[in-house]
């Protein structure tokens, strides 16, 4: 099952200039880390996020895999943001934190990818589990002025 909820009015709690945020309830099952990509790029184009699309995609493709593959029961996707920034947060119902391991052959890249291209990124407990959260800014725009 695939629940979308757009609140495109809806403030976030912990930022004033986040104004956007949208939640996205993960299933279990194929294609639906494709379906989580999707719904993150919907939303960066409905919040007209100025940054890198695909930097976000690839974040929010390693958080809800990791999610998937190493947590348990519900997974959601809640972002937020506007032009300048989006926050990423996938919840689930481990209280396991996810750990960086030695990158290989088999795998072991997801958190250094995370870490690498999010201005911050860290772990929250929940009463329920955790929520592992990225933020990402869009770069300032560059105006170049003829000599």
């Amino acid at each position: 099952m695939v629940i979308l909820c757009l609140a495109p009015d809806a403030p976030v709690a912990d930022s004033a200039t986040v104004s956007t945020q949208a939640d996205f309830s993960v299933a279990r099952d194929a294609g639906s880390v494709a379906l989580a990509r999707e719904f993150a790029r919907i939303f960066l184009t409905r919040a007209g996020y100025t940054g890198s699309h695909d930097d976000v995609i690839l974040v929010t493709s390693e958080l809800v895999t990791n999610a998937l593959r190493h947590g348990r029961g519900d997974v959601v996707l809640r972002v937020a943001g506007d032009a300048g920034r989006v926050r990423l947060e996938v919840t689930d119902r481990s209280r396991r934190s996810p750990r960086r391991r030695r990158s290989g052959t088999d795998g072991g890249w997801g958190l250094m990818l995370v870490a690498g291209l999010s201005t911050d990124w860290g772990v929250d407990e929940r009463d329920a589990g955790k929520v592992v959260w990225s933020e990402l800014h869009a770069e300032p725009e560059t105006v170049t002025y003829p000599c």
